[in-house]
């Protein structure tokens, strides 16, 4: 219930636009995924999967939240067998409640995007492990976490620490071995079968000069890195501790039950040892989040939701010691009990994704954006190409089509002089915008909202007022779109028949 709401609410944002959009067409045979004109940042599965959908009903944002909370459902359920498996029935249901009461978690899982499917492949890795001890499991949960390397690339340095983990655990060098190539060969697979693949090699650190001679480089080597706040560390911080602050407290809570475990039963070893494995790969993975988004440290609140079931179950082994020990006094149980009550009936509420409204408006986002599509549709023909700034869900669902540089984020459009990478790259930039704009581009929707906020950043404000003056010289504003969630005013333009024809700007629109 809880994740259906998020999905009939969430405004979407530019997480699951691109899997809707590039999913739907690559399924169809349209696009390659890692062609010149896609930015190839992000791994194939989620893709296919999310595509799905769209190939089954039809361009629906709905139905693509759907399927991913189907999958976070059946994440959830696996978190609880899991539980079960590790500490009994107290740390099945503690488990269970921590996951599905987190309004963080559950928000991104209800995402038509990566984040349900990656945290089923992680906590199904683990469940393998503990449900098949020995040849079996170990194989199962390799196969999910070599399956993860194709779902993120944020997620790819979880698979080494697991093969780790299982080469220790094999009995044999057949097994070792078998671990070994389930590990290594999907992604190597993925890499070596085309040339284009290599493109996502240009966000990797310490490799990313090996692909530059192609002409892939990422966007952020081209100047998108302006777009990045200078002080960005204290932001993410600030922001990882508002969204997470409900789980720090359970984590504290959790940390005075091991520590009074480990006191009162006099032994380090408190905790099952998956229930460490568990802990540890979460702390690991965390880690690594840090690192790989140390440029936007704010979007580390959002990526670790995929670790969110082993840390669940650590909290659960950690609160299970105190709240299940019928030795501790009273007093202390009760008291824990309380607090993590509170816990459990506050975070849904104060923890909630920032893509949800508040307060709930009388229409769903959904009918909303249905509103929108309608009314652009009425103005725009079906199949019409549109010079977008701004959300590309929008367009999809009104089926008209943006340059694929367009679809996946504005992160996209860079301020770079460098043509031939731009071109390579999946990006766009002054060359694109004087073709575009200056000739090919029979329509334009345009967020001005967020124009104004690339013009307030200086290495952007020229690409922002060069296609200002193309859109005053080649282009009619036809109709301002009010009703797009959290979006008032998406403006839609159409290029003129005539230098005659009346031109109105977006102020005398208002």
């Amino acid at each position: 219930v809880f994740g259906m709401q998020f999905a009939l609410y969430l405004v979407p944002w530019d997480a699951e636009s691109g899997y809707l959009v590039f999913g739907y067409r690559a399924l169809r045979g349209e696009i390659r995924l890692f062609q010149d004109e896609i930015v190839g940042q992000r791994l194939p599965l989620p893709f296919y999967i999310i595509g799905l959908t769209q190939i089954i009903v039809g361009p629906s944002l709905l139905a693509g939240r759907l399927l991913s909370v189907g999958l976070g459902t059946v994440a959830s359920l696996l978190t609880f067998r899991l539980g079960w498996l590790i500490g009994g029935r107290p740390v099945a249901f503690i488990g269970l409640l921590l996951l599905v009461t987190h309004g963080i978690v559950v928000g991104y899982y209800a995402a038509a995007s990566h984040f349900a499917l990656t945290a089923l492949l992680i906590i199904a890795g683990g469940w393998a492990v503990a449900e098949f001890p020995g040849v079996r499991g170990h194989l199962v949960c390799m196969a999910c976490f070599s399956t993860l390397a194709l779902s993120r690339p944020n997620l790819v340095p979880l698979v080494p620490a697991v093969a780790v983990y299982l080469l220790i655990l094999a009995r044999g060098m057949l097994e070792r071995v078998v671990i070994i190539s389930i590990a290594v060969g999907p992604l190597a697979a993925f890499l070596l079968t085309d040339v284009e693949h290599l493109k996502i090699l240009s966000y990797v650190p310490g490799v990313a000069a090996i692909v530059e001679p192609l002409g892939y480089r990422s966007l952020f080597d081209l100047g998108a890195q302006a777009m990045i706040p200078a002080d960005a560390w204290p932001v993410g911080l600030a922001w990882f501790l508002r969204r997470h602050m409900f789980w720090i407290a359970t984590t504290a809570l959790a940390t005075v039950s091991v520590a009074w475990a480990v006191r009162h039963r006099r032994t380090m070893t408190v905790m099952p040892p998956l229930a460490l494995f568990c802990a540890g790969l979460a702390l690991y993975g965390l880690a690594a989040q840090a690192v790989v988004y140390r440029m936007y440290p704010k979007s580390i609140s959002a990526y670790v939701v995929a670790l969110a079931p082993l840390w669940a179950i650590t909290l659960a082994c950690g609160l299970s010691l105190l709240l299940c020990d019928n030795t501790a006094a009273r007093r202390i149980r009760m008291v824990t009990c309380v607090i993590f009550a509170a816990i459990l009936l506050l975070s849904p509420t104060f923890s909630r994704h920032s893509a949800m409204p508040r307060p709930l408006p009388t229409a769903t986002t959904i009918e909303l954006l249905a509103r929108t599509a309608v009314r652009i549709s009425s103005v725009v023909p079906r199949g019409a190409r549109v010079f977008l700034v701004g959300a590309s869900v929008v367009p999809y669902l009104a089926g008209v089509e943006p340059y694929p540089q367009q679809v996946m984020h504005e992160w996209t459009l860079v301020p770079s002089a460098d043509a031939y990478a731009i071109s390579r790259s999946g990006l766009w930039g002054t060359k694109e915008i004087d073709a575009w704009l200056g000739h090919d581009a029979p329509f334009a929707l345009i967020d001005h909202e967020l124009f104004d906020e690339l013009r307030n950043i200086p290495d952007y404000r020229p690409l922002v007022s060069h296609m200002d003056r193309l859109l005053q010289r080649h282009f009619v504003l036809v109709t301002v779109v009010s009703d797009f969630p959290w979006k008032p005013h998406l403006y839609v333009y159409r290029r003129i028949s005539s230098e005659t024809t009346p031109r109105y700007d977006r102020v005398q629109a208002r």
